[in-house]
């Protein structure tokens, strides 16, 4: 597999999932994901805070009946998602938020009230139906991307709910979204499902 930048691996799998709109506030934090946008077909628009990115995503994903991602700034530009992430939840639109964080040197040890070391992770929690941390890029594959639920078909929604057997389950443990193309392991369970 050619070697691509983790903002590009982001995108790819954000696009496999229907993604075509992306809200947020520029910052240095998101270059290495948002110079991907285009190429991948995804319009990126600028807001003026990220509440409103929030807001703009979910009308977006409301209309167009798919997801839309909303970008939050480190820190507090995270925490300000929050508000515009509860409508989006209470509602049950698709809104995939993410907030960057600064590299670890700068956020750990805890700086005693930076709003960088903000855990936005548990503040995300409730309101969210996954929330996740990725601190690094070899945790992207298969990390947060697509929630377990999810890739098993299930949803809180009945009607949203995919049927499948449990016989006809399967997880694979330690597998990236790509590596699911030539993984042994899938193989293996794709020829007992066949046999």
């Amino acid at each position: 597999m050619p070697e691509i930048t983790v903002g590009e691996l982001l995108m790819q799998s954000l696009k496999a999932e229907g993604v075509d709109l992306m809200v947020g506030i520029v910052d240095g934090a998101h270059i290495p994901l948002v110079v991907h946008a285009k190429p991948y077909g995804v319009r990126y628009v600028n807001a003026h805070h990220e509440e409103a990115a929030v807001h703009i995503a979910e009308g977006y994903a409301r209309i167009a009946r798919k997801p839309a991602v909303a970008l939050g700034n480190p820190g507090p530009g995270g925490a300000n998602m929050l508000a515009g992430l509860s409508s989006a939840y209470g509602e049950g639109h698709p809104v995939v938020a993410i907030a960057c964080t600064r590299r670890s040197a700068v956020n750990y040890p805890d700086r005693g009230g930076a709003w960088q070391a903000t855990d936005l992770v548990e503040m995300a929690r409730p309101i969210t139906k996954y929330s996740a941390l990725i601190a690094r890029w070899d945790r992207v594959l298969g990390d947060g991307l697509v929630p377990l639920d999810s890739a098993l078909g299930r949803h809180a929604e009945p009607r949203h709910t995919l049927a499948f057997a449990p016989e006809r389950q399967w997880i694979g443990h330690r597998i990236g979204h790509l590596e699911l193309l030539s993984h042994p392991e899938v193989y293996a369970q794709l020829r007992r499902w066949l046999a």
